[in-house]
């Protein structure tokens, strides 16, 4: 997936892994890069050989919400794929744009 032609592309954290806080893993701002089109979704995590990429096509998307902490608001990616885990959570002040580009682009996002 290409990174230029989006409806939203942003560089920040994420969380990723069975649950929210245990067995999870973290990349702080700006090692992971989301981006979302009609079509896809794409998280790129990590650099040099420490890469993670986590592809989604439009349908493996069950929906997209906001998930709190203290002061920190994320988006959460909820979908139905097997080999990615469960929780995945990008964090990024732009969350408000990042959901009405996901709701623009055709996905669910739950208020």
């Amino acid at each position: 997936m290409a990174f230029v032609s989006s409806a939203f592309c942003g560089r920040s954290g994420v969380r990723w892994g069975r649950a929210f806080r245990q067995y999870s893993f973290k990349a702080t701002w700006p090692f992971a890069r989301f981006c979302l089109t009609r079509e896809s979704v794409e998280i790129r995590v990590g650099f040099g050989p420490l890469k993670r990429t986590f592809s989604f096509a439009a349908g493996d998307v069950k929906r997209f919400s906001t998930r709190r902490v203290l002061f920190e608001v994320g988006v959460q990616l909820e979908h139905e794929k097997q080999d990615y885990p469960p929780c995945i959570v990008f964090w990024t002040y732009r969350y408000r744009r990042l959901l009405a580009a996901a709701r623009a682009a055709g996905y669910a996002v739950a208020d």
